[in-house]
This record gives C-alpha cells, sequence and structure tokens, in this order.
C-alpha cells in the first residue's frame, strides 16, 4: 500500500509517470478505496518548506481548477468523492493551491477523469469483472509512459504486463526505471519522443550508417 500511494500522491501527483487510474476486480476495489484513504489519512497538505508538510500545494492555480474542475464533473456525473488527510492548521486560512489527497469511485469510464491526465492529487479506482476489459481499458488512451501491475501470483503479473502499452511497466512498484540508467525510459503514443538512458538513450544521439567494401583485384 505505501509504494502505490506513494506512487499515486508524491509531489501532489504532479509527477509525469504517477498512477493516474487504478483497475481492480469489482470484489476488491471497495476495500481497496478503503485502504488508500486510511493510509491518506496520515497525510498534511500545506505549505512545502513547511516541516509538518507532507503533500505540497499544486504549482499553479490554473493546476488546482483544472483538478477541482475535473472532480466536480466526475461528482455531477454519479461519481463518489472522498478526501483525506488535512490542510496544515497554519495554512488553513492561506490562499495555497492546496487540494486534498482524492479518491474517485463509481465514475463513469468515458468522464474527462478517466481519459485526461488530472496532474494532481487525484485517484480513480474502477472496479472490473472480466481482466481482459481492464487491459483494454488501460490501453485506451493515446498516452502511455508508465503501468504497473500488483499482484502476488507471477505468472498473471508475466501475461498483463505484457498486454500493456507503455514504455515502462512494472510490477509490484511503479515508475521506478527512471531512476536506473541502465534502463530506457520514455512513452508510447504522446508520451514523449524517443528514449533516454540505457543503451537505447546513446543510440538516439547516434546515426546508424553501413559500410561496404569491394577488395580490389591485386
Amino acid at each position: 500500500m505505501e509504494r502505490l500511494v506513494t506512487a499515486t500522491y508524491t509531489t501532489g501527483g504532479q509527477v509525469c509517470m504517477a498512477i493516474k487510474r487504478l483497475y481492480a476486480p469489482v470484489r476488491w476495489a471497495g476495500e481497496l478505496a478503503e485502504a488508500v484513504l486510511a493510509r491518506c489519512e496520515r497525510e498534511v497538505v500545506g505549505d512545502g518548506l513547511a516541516e509538518e508538510t507532507t503533500l505540497g500545494p499544486l504549482h499553479t492555480a490554473a493546476g488546482r481548477n483544472r483538478v477541482t474542475a475535473l472532480v466536480d464533473d466526475a461528482e455531477a456525473r454519479g461519481a463518489s468523492v472522498r478526501t483525506a488527510g488535512r490542510i496544515r492548521e497554519a495554512d488553513a486560512d492561506a490562499a495555497g493551491y492546496f487540494v486534498l489527497p482524492t479518491v474517485v469511485t463509481d465514475l463513469p469510464p468515458d468522464s474527462a477523469l478517466a481519459t485526461e491526465e488530472q496532474f494532481g492529487p487525484v485517484l480513480p479506482i474502477f472496479g472490473y469483472d472480466d481482466l481482459d476489459d481492464a487491459v483494454t481499458a488501460a490501453n485506451a488512451t493515446e498516452f502511455g509512459l508508465t503501468a504497473s501491475v500488483w499482484t502476488g501470483d507471477d505468472a498473471l503479473a508475466d501475461r498483463v504486463a505484457s498486454q500493456l502499452v507503455a514504455g515502462t511497466v512494472s510490477v509490484n512498484c511503479h515508475g521506478l526505471a527512471a531512476q536506473d540508467p541502465r534502463l530506457p525510459f520514455g512513452g508510447c503514443g504522446q508520451s514523449g519522443i524517443g528514449r533516454e538512458l540505457g543503451i537505447e538513450g546513446i543510440r538516439a544521439f547516434t546515426q546508424a550508417r553501413a559500410f561496404v567494401r569491394h577488395p580490389v583485384p591485386r
């Protein structure tokens, strides 16, 4: 749970490779949402330079307004919206761009929050009956930077990971490849251009050439 929450909410969700959507079996989706909210109760939102703060503000008013608009739209469409944690007492009356850790469930799959990048501390959780449908939904985006599979079944993890269209696919962790210079980092679709790091990153700065020599008769 700690790794999942960190990969979702670190720096207020303002990370290109943060978890943007989560798919879980219907029978576990509710329990998972409760577990995420329970963990997020420890979060203190406020001035990023304050020692007490564990989650800073969003970067701009426009960023905060976009996140809140996505959440408001989801709620208007029947989704359940719940928050956790608290705003630091000293910042309670401040004009900061603060957004509490948020979990959204019962969200229509065609809603803006389900199809657009929120870039904020908001996690939509979708329940699924059929795993193949969940994989299809996860791939139903023009972006594909990172994805992850969370399971204790290695064979299942390998099968699902091989079907996810993303530049980095992790099992029981998320986004750690960017910290390893031996691994290529980049995305699929509209997520970036080319690769950095790893041998593929070096090749991105080179040109492949062919040299042909015909022996001279002697």
